[in-house]
């Protein structure tokens, strides 16, 4: 088992692939109600607050996470500092009822 990790950046509906370099993908994200989680600290402890996550808020919360929904994902805000990798961080993860 291994994870995938994907950068990205938010495009406009009428973004076709083809309009993109051969190297870059078109993703969606699929359509879900999503928990989000702000991350406090440097971006090399993030592991900590994903633990955290899944380990103790997903199974107290009441939420199960959706069949096809094998990913979570970060958003890095504007006021993210990648010279001292702090600031601004978000865990999105979906969730169902």
């Amino acid at each position: 088992m291994g994870i995938e990790y994907v950068c990205g950046v938010e495009v406009s509906d009428d973004i076709e692939a083809s309009d993109l370099p051969e190297n870059i993908e078109l993703k969606q994200l699929p359509s879900f109600s999503y928990a989000v989680f702000q991350h406090e600290g440097h971006v090399s402890i993030i592991r900590q607050t994903c633990d955290a996550i899944f380990q103790e808020w997903v199974p107290q919360s009441g939420y199960e996470k959706p069949q096809d929904a094998d990913f979570f994902f970060e958003q890095y805000g504007e006021d993210f500092d990648p010279q001292k990798g702090t600031s601004d961080i978000e865990i999105w993860i979906p969730i169902g009822a």
